[in-house]
C-alpha cells in the first residue's frame, strides 16, 4: 500500500502507524466472553458439546453495579442472578421490578433480559 503511493511520507502516517493500527484492531477482536458473544457461544459449543455457556455471576454483579444506580434494584439483580427460582417466578420479579424502576426504558436492561437464560438461574 505505502509502495503504490509512493512511500509513508506520501500517505499521512507512518510504518509505526500501520502496525499499532492492525494490533489494535486485533486486539478489539478478542474479548473477554462475558458480554455473550457468537464467538465465545460457538466455541464453547464446538469444544464441550453439552455444556451451557453461562455468563460469570461475578461480571453480571459488576455489571449490574456500574449500570444501576438505585440500591434496591442492584438487590434485585442479585436475587435473580443467585436465587434458584422457576422461569415463572423470574418472570413475574421481573416484570414488577421492570415496572416498578421503569426498565421498559432501557436499552441496557432489555440487552440483560434477553441475555436472562445465560444468567439467571431460573
Amino acid at each position: 500500500m505505502a509502495g503504490q503511493a509512493g512511500g509513508y511520507s506520501l500517505m499521512g502516517f507512518t510504518k509505526k502507524d500501520a502496525y499499532n493500527y492492525i494490533e489494535k484492531s486485533k486486539r478489539e477482536k478478542i474479548v473477554d466472553g462475558d458480554d455473550g458473544c457468537d464467538s465465545m457461544k460457538a466455541a464453547i459449543k464446538a469444544v464441550f458439546l453439552k455444556a451451557t455457556h453461562r455468563l460469570c455471576s461475578w461480571h453480571m454483579e459488576k455489571n449490574v453495579t456500574s449500570n444501576v444506580k438505585d440500591e434496591g434494584l442492584r438487590q434485585l439483580f442479585t436475587r435473580w442472578i443467585y436465587s434458584n427460582m422457576e422461569i415463572e417466578e423470574f418472570e413475574a420479579g421481573w416484570d414488577v421490578g421492570a415496572e416498578e424502576y421503569r426498565l421498559h426504558d432501557s436499552f441496557w436492561a432489555k440487552e440483560t433480559y434477553d441475555k436472562r437464560r445465560m444468567w439467571a438461574d431460573a
